[in-house]
């Protein structure tokens, strides 16, 4: 807080220069707050989680990436499988779906990433940032804006500075968590997801306008699986990795 204060006040240089000492600073405040969050989900550091995931095979407009990959907390994990930030790093563009059951381990995944991504984050590297959906007004803002939004009411970040670091491309979105696209639409009335799901089809649709100059956008999203595959036949996440979580031992904790 006394760091975000402190870039109050005026400054002088290149803006984009700024932009990156400024990511320096959100990145120890992401850090601070999802490392708490992680010790939360995981409860008795002495429980093990050792889950997999496999690519999962696309139509169409799919990015390039390992075809498994393993995260394990608290012991061994299978031999020969990239962990989850060895497994994102290549993928091209870094555009990476999760989708698995209720339960199954995708917001530990996602933490995983999130974290590790700013253990090993050079100057260069964007800084993941969680962002609930369920506020999104996809007709009135978009994801650059949304992202500006959550630095401003999250970590309190000035409005032209919140605005400096999504437009020099330092924050990485990770879409997660129980406002997650998988809880924007009522069910049907037989209680299978809305294949029509018209807020969860206008996100993905925003999410495919995402573009980092003329690149696809980077960018992290969680779903439960029944969910995305309802609105694959007609909207998908385009130029992205798809990966499958499939949960080995029962121990994953809590309902995630």
């Amino acid at each position: 807080m006394v760091a975000v204060v402190a870039l109050r006040k005026p400054v002088e240089g290149n803006d984009a220069e700024l932009a990156r000492g400024w990511a320096a600073t959100l990145a120890a405040q992401i850090e601070a707050g999802e490392s708490a969050v992680w010790r939360q989900l995981l409860g008795d550091d002495t429980r093990r989680i050792n889950l997999t995931y496999d690519l999962y095979p696309a139509p169409a407009r799919s990015a390039t990436a390992p075809a498994a990959g393993r995260l394990t907390v608290g012991g061994p994990g299978p031999a020969g499988l990239p962990d989850i930030v060895t497994h994102y790093r290549p993928t091209g563009p870094l555009r990476l779906v999760v989708t698995g059951t209720a339960g199954s381990g995708k917001t530990v995944l996602a933490l995983e990433l999130l974290l590790a991504l700013i253990d090993g984050r050079s100057h260069d590297d964007p800084v993941p940032v969680r962002v609930p959906l369920s506020r999104w007004d996809t007709e009135r803002q978009s994801l650059p804006e949304l992202l500006q939004q959550r630095l401003m009411e999250a970590y309190d970040w000035p409005a032209d500075l919140a605005a400096s670091l999504v437009r020099h491309g330092r924050v990485l979105p990770v879409l997660d968590g129980l406002d997650g696209l998988d809880e924007m639409d009522p069910m049907a009335p037989d209680g299978s997801p809305d294949p029509a799901a018209p807020r969860a089809t206008a996100v993905v649709r925003a999410l495919n306008a995402y573009q980092k100059g003329r690149d696809a956008g980077p960018l992290i999203l969680t779903c439960r699986t029944r969910h995305y595959d309802a609105l694959t036949p007609h909207t998908g996440v385009l130029d992205a990795a798809r990966i499958a979580v499939a949960p080995s031992l029962p121990q994953t904790p809590g309902p995630i």
